[in-house]
């Protein structure tokens, strides 16, 4: 499904030169359409809230050797040092930030993580409804680099979770 709305996102762009000349004869259409594409992400990510995070996986407080926003500390450095491009430092303080954290700890962040926006298929950061919200494993994927290791230590760490599916 994603595949399919990369796609149609991709020609909907395509056509937008040719549409705008016929949409500003229309200036009730015009309006329509700016105004769907401008409510769009506001209202997908109001439904994704009101749904709640669905992917969140059970642990155990009782294993959780930190307050819990230790944990959404945790998950929010991760996104912070992710979103953008990621230097081998960067992927290597990822690592060590979760490296020593037991089974229901890196449960913890993963709940905490949820899902963040990520732009697709190089699409422009500044134009929102080009985003996909994705879970933490995805962002390791396509942030950690596997020809230096770092991708496959990350998944030895979180393979005690049995979060990770490949």
């Amino acid at each position: 499904m994603p595949a399919i709305m990369t796609l149609l996102r991709g020609r909907a762009i395509a056509l937008l030169p040719f549409l705008l000349p016929f949409l500003s004869k229309r200036k009730k259409s015009l309006m329509i359409l700016i105004a769907v594409a401008v409510s769009y992400p506001l209202l997908r990510d109001v439904i994704k809230l009101l749904i709640g995070n669905s992917d969140d996986a059970d642990f155990n407080p009782a294993n959780l050797r930190y307050q819990i926003q230790y944990y959404e500390t945790v998950a929010e450095d991760s996104f912070q040092l992710m979103n953008g491009s990621t230097s081998d430092a960067e992927e290597k303080e990822l690592i060590e930030m979760v490296e020593d954290l037991n089974k229901d700890e890196l449960i913890a962040v993963f709940n905490a993580f949820g899902k963040r926006r990520y732009a697709v298929n190089g699409s422009p950061v500044f134009i929102p409804w080009f985003y996909e919200h994705k879970n933490l494993f995805f962002w390791y994927n396509e942030e950690l680099e596997s020809d230096n290791g770092d991708l496959q230590r990350m998944k030895n760490i979180w393979s005690k979770t049995d979060l990770w599916k490949n």
